[in-house]
């Protein structure tokens, strides 16, 4: 069985591919930009070896700080970016030192998947993944009459 899984990035959508064995081929790049004071999306998944770039698009200067500290941007100003490599499944941690800390104000989320995880089983009620194409509906005949609405 294979299925896509799409993760929303700053109104863009990332895909990744699971396959049968549930290995995840890796996204190269995934951009977060930064808006008004957050970082878009809060929350992101992305499989081990992705690249995240992050890019400020306030006026003002942010950082991306990781909670544990094990790294931090520095200051960087409108249009800067920041760059880093995630290479271990886990969950990541990050805020903005000049207007967050850990887990509060602007702050995010990486999640990390291994290559062994499989994406989360579809919820309760919906269809199972399929490689098919949902069936087009085919058009009236030109000949038949149009169902008018009434006056509003």
């Amino acid at each position: 069985m294979r299925f896509w899984r799409l993760i929303g990035v700053g109104g863009v959508g990332v895909a990744m591919f699971v396959g049968a064995a549930g290995s995840a081929v890796a996204q190269e790049e995934v951009q977060v930009p930064i808006e008004n004071y957050a970082f878009v999306p809060k929350e992101l998944i992305v499989p081990a070896g992705t690249t995240v770039t992050w890019i400020n698009h306030d006026v003002v200067a942010h950082t991306v700080t990781a909670d544990d500290s094990s790294y931090n941007s520095d200051l960087f100003s409108r249009n800067g970016t920041f760059s880093m490599t995630y290479d271990v499944p886990g969950t990541y941690g990050y805020f903005c030192l000049p207007h967050g800390s850990p887990g509060s104000g602007m702050a995010g989320t990486i999640i990390v998947l291994g290559p062994d995880e499989m994406a989360p089983a579809p919820s309760e009620g919906a269809a199972p993944p399929t490689d098919e194409a949902p069936p087009v509906e085919e058009a009236p005949p030109a000949d038949q009459p149009i169902e008018e609405l009434p006056p509003m």
